[in-house]
């Protein structure tokens, strides 16, 4: 049974109706939600009263995904350019690019580590480092992750980033090294989506055919996994308590309770939107989906 809560639809000005939506971050530094605008090629800044501001400082490119992912750090926003294959720095309180440097391949996520930038390249197999000299990155490293990599998340508390196989598999990397560590065999069909819990040393994978699944990341071995009656599962992200798993194919989005033992246990599912497949905590218990088909964003309350 779907749970009565009532996701709140939020427009985002000049975007068409359908916009391909990839990424969301809320970025605690602004307490704003940060949506990459794609072939809008802006961002748009969502504040907690649902308002939304427009930031278009990237250059003009040609046709193509436009920015689709972002990420924060020490000030700054970062955002990748799929069109020209750039990774953008902006700075976040005067909302302009200060930096930026060319991809050597197409990217997908996008995810700043302690004095670093991280860019998935699945076309090319690899992330691809930048060190942050001032606002300007700099090449560091090219890791090489065949079968992959799919999500990107870093844990600076232990100096290691995790990223998926496209099936069966999580792949630890050590962010000074940037060395693959070890692949953690997940038990997904398609492993997509991954998130973090740093305080207890746990990694949240989603797989594609609808299911959430506990890694512990000291030993690797799987604590938990459960079908969680979605299809369609891209992104998830974890909010200290609750998983949330938004199915892309069913239009409806599991919220599943985290025991302390790591256990997975289905709270409620909530109606989001056919397509609806990216997702973001929003620091207040709730969360953000994304809703491509109709250019726009979803709030779900606590």
């Amino acid at each position: 049974m779907l749970a009565a809560l009532v996701a709140a639809a939020i427009a985002l000005p000049g975007a068409p109706k359908e916009l391909h939506l990839d990424d969301l971050l809320y970025a605690r530094s602004l307490r704003m939600l940060v949506v990459p605008g794609a072939e809008t090629r802006s961002l748009y800044l969502v504040a907690a009263d649902e308002s939304v501001t427009q930031v278009s400082p990237f250059p003009p490119a040609g046709e193509g995904g436009g920015i689709t992912s972002a990420d924060e750090g020490v000030g700054l926003l970062f955002a990748t350019d799929r069109t020209s294959r750039t990774v953008y720095v902006i700075d976040a309180a005067k909302r302009v690019v200060v930096g930026s440097a060319t991809l050597s391949a197409g990217p997908d996520y996008v995810r700043s580590a302690p004095g670093e930038i991280w860019v998935t390249e699945p076309r090319a197999e690899q992330i691809e480092v930048f060190r942050l000299d001032g606002t300007t990155p700099r090449p560091a490293a090219v890791i090489k992750v065949p079968g992959g990599p799919e999500s990107l998340v870093v844990d600076a508390r232990r100096g290691r980033a995790y990223t998926n196989l496209w099936k069966d598999g999580t792949v630890e990397l050590d962010l000074r090294s940037h060395a693959v560590l070890r692949t953690l065999p997940n038990g997904c069909g398609g492993s997509r989506g991954i998130d973090l819990d740093a305080r207890r040393a746990r990694i949240f994978v989603g797989c594609r055919e609808g299911k959430a699944v506990v890694l512990d990341a000291a030993t690797g071995k799987v604590l938990a996994s459960r079908a969680l009656d979605v299809d369609g599962v891209d992104i998830v992200a974890f909010d200290g308590e609750r998983l949330f798993v938004p199915g892309g194919s069913t239009g409806t989005m599991a919220i599943v309770r985290v025991g302390e033992n790591g256990s997975l246990t289905t709270e409620r599912h909530v109606e989001t939107a056919k397509g609806a497949h990216c997702v973001v905590v929003d620091g207040r218990g709730g969360a953000y989906v994304c809703d491509p088909h109709a250019g726009r964003v979803l709030h779900i309350p606590k």
